[in-house]
């Protein structure tokens, strides 16, 4: 939301941090809102749980938001920094569940919808039950499958999608 109001945002996704560099934490208190992923990546590398550390306070401190992912609760990582932790418990920590798979083709329908692209119920549930079921796969290969729809101007049918799969 913040971005489509023109709005500075930060996204940071540290699962491969090693090819980052914790400098770039220096000018984030710029931001509206940063959201930064797997934070359990960094557990263990003093370097960047010290930059972490500095900018959760920076950001606290200005009171811009931070959102932040972990593969479990901040209890639960292996932080050197005693500090750090301390701090990511303080807030609130949610739980998220993975969607069952009617509502991962409730999400794909409405990413299609959002893009003024009609994918048709069964077509999802033909999509859901053939392919990888994480959602980072599922849309992608909703994009792919909108790209391909374009390109070969026809509509996205369930005989589309399975010429489609096999010949990617």
């Amino acid at each position: 939301m913040a971005d489509e109001k023109d709005q500075a945002v930060a996204y940071i996704p540290l699962g491969d941090y090693q090819q980052l560099d914790p400098v770039m934490f220096e000018d984030l208190d710029r931001m509206v809102m940063v959201c930064i992923d797997d934070i359990d990546a960094i557990a263990g590398d003093l370097e960047w749980e010290t930059a972490l550390f500095h900018l959760y306070n920076r950001l606290r401190e200005k009171d811009i938001s931070l959102l932040m992912t972990a593969h479990s609760n901040p209890r639960n990582l292996h932080f050197k920094l005693p500090d750090l932790k301390s701090r990511l418990v303080w807030d609130l920590v949610y739980y998220l569940k993975p969607l069952a798979d009617t509502d991962k083709i409730d999400a794909l329908q409405r990413r299609a919808h959002a893009r003024g692209f009609r994918l048709p119920r069964e077509v999802a549930e033909f999509l859901v039950n053939r392919v990888q079921r994480d959602m980072p796969s599922l849309m992608q290969l909703l994009d792919q499958l909108e790209q391909a729809t374009l390109t070969a101007q026809r509509k996205l049918t369930i005989p589309f999608a399975r010429s489609f799969l096999e010949n990617r």
